[in-house]
C-alpha cells in the first residue's frame, strides 16, 4: 500500500485523514442510505445474472448447486438461504427474460444501487453532480451492466474453473502440472475480476474529471479489502454470537441482509475517501494526473 502513496504521506497520516473525512461527510449515515437503495437493486440485480447464468444453469444441476454453494460461503448468516430461496424461485420463470421487456425494467430497478453511490463518492470527492440528469442515469446502468458482468465473470471462473483448464491443458497438451497451477492461479483472477470492478466504479462514477488509473487503485483495494473483512467478520459474528432467527424469526435474514449491504456502502464509501484523500496530498506534492476535479457543465 505505501508504494502506492505520494511523497509525504504515511498510511498513518492517510488513515487519519480517511477517519476526519468520513465523519465530516457523514460516510456511516450515508452508508445506510446505500444499504435501502441497494435492498431495492439487489433483486433485480439478481434477477439480471440469473437470467444470464440460466441460460446455462438450470436449477438443480450441478452448476446452480455449485453457484448456490459459493453464495452461502461469501455472505453471512442466513443472507445466503433467503437469496438461494429468491434465485431459485426466479430462475424457474425466467425462461426467455434476457430477452424480454423485463430485463430492461430489472436493469433500471438495479441501477438505483449505483445511483446511490454516485451520490455518496460525489460527497467523498467534493464535488456537486453536474452532469444532465440523463448523463448520469447512462453512467448508473453502465457500470451496473459492466459490474454484473464482472461478476458473471467472476462466478463463471469459480464454477468452471477447473473444467476450463482441463479444456485449456487438453487442447494444447500443457498435462497436469498446467491442471494444478490453474486451480490455484484461478483465485488470483477472480480477486482480478472483483478489483476490477471496484476500480470502474471510483473511475466513472464520481462526476470528476479523468484521473490516471494510478491514483483510483489505492481506494480500490481498500474498499474491496474492507468489503472481505467486513463479510467475513460478519459471518463469524452471526455464526458464533448473533442469533437473528431466534430474535426476529423469518425476518433474521433480512435484518442481516440489510446489515451487510450497510458494511457493503460503508466499504465502498470509505474506499472513496481514500482516493480523495490521496489524489490531494500528491496534487499538493507535484504528482501529474491526480488532482480531483469537477468538470465543466455541459453546454
Amino acid at each position: 500500500m505505501k508504494y502506492l502513496l505520494p511523497r509525504g504521506l504515511t498510511v498513518r497520516k492517510l488513515a487519519v485523514r480517511v477517519w476526519n473525512a468520513s465523519g465530516d461527510d457523514a460516510i456511516f449515515g450515508r452508508a445506510a442510505q446505500l444499504s435501502y437503495y441497494f435492498v431495492l437493486s439487489i433483486f433485480p440485480l439478481l434477477l439480471l445474472l440469473t437470467g444470464i447464468l440460466g441460460l446455462f444453469a438450470e436449477p438443480g444441476s450441478e452448476v446452480f448447486q455449485s453457484l448456490m454453494r459459493y453464495i452461502r460461503t461469501a455472505t453471512p448468516g442466513a443472507v445466503g438461504d433467503l437469496l438461494r430461496d429468491v434465485l431459485v424461485e426466479i430462475s424457474q420463470g425466467t425462461g426467455n427474460f434476457i430477452l424480454s421487456v423485463g430485463a430492461i425494467t430489472a436493469l433500471w430497478a438495479a441501477s438505483a444501487g449505483m445511483r446511490a453511490i454516485i451520490d455518496g463518492l460525489n460527497v467523498a470527492y467534493r464535488v456537486p453532480e453536474a452532469r444532465p440528469w440523463w448523463k448520469a442515469i447512462l453512467v448508473a446502468i453502465a457500470l451496473t451492466v459492466a459490474t454484473a458482468l464482472m461478476i458473471v465473470v467472476a462466478l463463471v471462473t469459480l464454477i468452471w474453473g477447473v473444467r476450463i483448464g482441463a479444456y485449456v491443458a487438453d487442447q494444447f497438451g500443457l498435462g497436469t502440472a498446467f491442471q494444478i497451477a490453474w486451480q490455484i492461479l484461478h483465485w488470483p483472477l477472480v480477486i482480478a475480476f472483483v478489483f476490477l470492478a471496484f476500480m470502474l466504479v471510483y473511475r466513472y462514477a464520481p462526476n470528476v474529471a479523468a484521473r490516471n488509473w494510478r491514483w483510483n487503485a489505492p481506494g480500490a483495494l481498500v474498499g474491496m479489502g474492507l468489503w472481505v473483512l467486513l463479510s467475513v467478520g460478519l459471518r463469524i459474528y452471526v455464526g458464533q454470537f448473533g442469533d437473528y432467527n431466534r430474535l426476529y424469526g423469518s425476518l433474521g435474514a433480512v435484518i442481516i441482509l440489510m446489515l451487510w449491504l450497510y458494511l457493503t456502502g460503508a466499504a465502498i464509501l470509505i474506499g472513496g475517501e481514500v482516493n480523495y484523500a490521496i489524489g490531494q496530498a500528491a496534487a499538493q506534492a507535484g504528482e501529474r494526473g491526480a488532482e480531483v476535479h469537477e468538470p465543466r457543465r455541459a453546454a
